[in-house]
């Protein structure tokens, strides 16, 4: 039996997912440019992951809606 939230909980869920996938992938690229495969390479993705992870969660919970406003006004309604 899948376990489901709420409706009400789909935009602060939206943020968690998003804001893992965006600082996995940023906190990634950024660790190997800067550090390569070091021995430590994960210790080092890890604390920037931490790190970046409470600054784009919030982020994307409060910028999201205002980035959909925009889009809006520039991209036509589906047809129905």
């Amino acid at each position: 039996m899948r376990v489901r939230l709420p409706q009400r909980y789909f935009h602060l869920a939206f943020s968690f997912v998003m804001g893992t996938m965006m600082a996995s992938i940023i906190t990634l690229v950024l660790s190997l440019v800067n550090f390569g495969l070091a021995a430590d390479f994960l210790a080092i993705w890890g604390r920037m992951f931490c790190n970046a992870y409470v600054v784009v969660v919030p982020g994307i919970y409060f910028l999201a809606p205002i980035a959909r406003r925009i889009v809006n006004r520039f991209v036509a309604p589906p047809p129905f």
